[in-house]
């Protein structure tokens, strides 16, 4: 049975179980006013009316509405997604620098105590009293560049992060509030139906 028969039959069963205790009550109520009942028993139908127009008319474009911000946070995510393999490729590549200022160090190393070898003994303990201090140099220099690099990564990934932190969270509190009005559409109607029972 479609929803829309549904609705209607329900709302004809609604009427008919009203009229039997609007005749109740107007035959008790001869002597007084027929007045109150009658405007209780109007209240019931407009309200009845109106929960109809609501759902027949107000359903699509909720509908509508959570299946575009369905589809806009999964745009969001796949775009932050995209970023972090961004943000993972360039930290690849910056490892890669690291690995190859190692192999030079190491090169370094190698052609010093070469050098040192193929010389006397004075010229020896000088050559590796320099070759210390340049590997020293090399080193300290490779490690301020890491740490510069992996400083400049962390603020630049921090940062993107927390920029889609907040537009993310902008987002969801958005959604959630429109869930929370939806929430509470829904139980007013069923709350409906259950005194209509």
């Amino acid at each position: 049975m479609p929803k829309s028969r549904l609705f209607s039959l329900s709302f004809f069963v609604l009427l008919v179980s009203l009229l039997p205790l609007g005749m109740a009550l107007g035959a008790e109520a001869q002597a007084s006013s027929w007045r109150p009942i009658y405007d209780t028993v109007m209240k019931w139908i407009n309200f009845g009316i109106l929960a109809g127009l609501l759902y027949k008319y107000a359903r699509g474009p909720i509908k509508g509405f959570i299946s575009q911000q369905k589809s806009a946070i999964a745009e969001q995510l796949a775009k932050a997604e995209s970023q972090l393999k961004e943000q993972e490729s360039r930290l690849r590549e910056e490892t890669q620098r690291l690995e190859m200022l190692e192999e030079n160090i190491q090169g370094i190393k190698q052609r010093i105590m070469e050098m040192g070898r193929k010389e006397k003994d004075q010229i020896i303990a000088d050559g590796q009293r320099q070759a210390q201090l340049i590997i020293a140099k090399a080193e300290a220099e490779a490690q301020a560049a890491v740490h510069r690099a992996r400083e400049m990564l962390k603020a630049e990934a921090l940062e993107k992060a927390v920029e889609e932190c907040k537009k993310e969270l902008k987002k969801r509190i958005t959604i959630k509030d429109h869930l929370i009005i939806l929430d509470n559409f829904v139980e007013d109607l069923k709350s409906v139906g259950q005194l209509t029972a």
